[in-house]
């Protein structure tokens, strides 16, 4: 099957402050999606890519970052530690450990961070 790059976007992320960027493609057979290059996630709609990215998995679980130690593994600590009397189970902790060490930056374990908890 032939992909044809139609646009490329940069898409807001209200919940982590940060720009997104994405491709919209269109399959040869023209049945748009939209592609995430940094994940490899794949989307039939642009409205269902920023549902699933912009949305906080855990939104009454509350981090404070500012005035913290910065280090990732002193965010990671706390998060695990809130998602924990968040109600998350095991399974869920380790999943979000394994995408923050799959992270190749910094600001990309903060995006983690702000995908799983409401950060302040």
């Amino acid at each position: 099957m032939k992909f044809e790059v139609d646009e490329k976007l940069i898409l807001n992320n209200p919940n982590a402050g940060f720009d997104t960027e994405v491709i919209f493609r269109g399959l040869s057979n023209g049945n748009p999606f939209v592609f995430d290059p940094k994940t490899g996630n794949q989307f039939e709609t642009k409205e269902e890519f920023l549902k699933k990215t912009t949305s906080i998995l855990y939104p009454n679980v509350k981090v404070k970052l500012v005035g913290e130690d910065g280090n990732i593994f002193s965010i990671c600590g706390r998060v695990t530690k809130a998602l924990r009397f968040g109600g998350a189970r095991k399974e869920e902790l380790d999943k979000f450990f394994d995408e923050i060490m799959d992270s190749n930056s910094y600001d990309q374990a903060l995006q983690v961070v702000m995908r799983w908890v409401k950060v302040n």
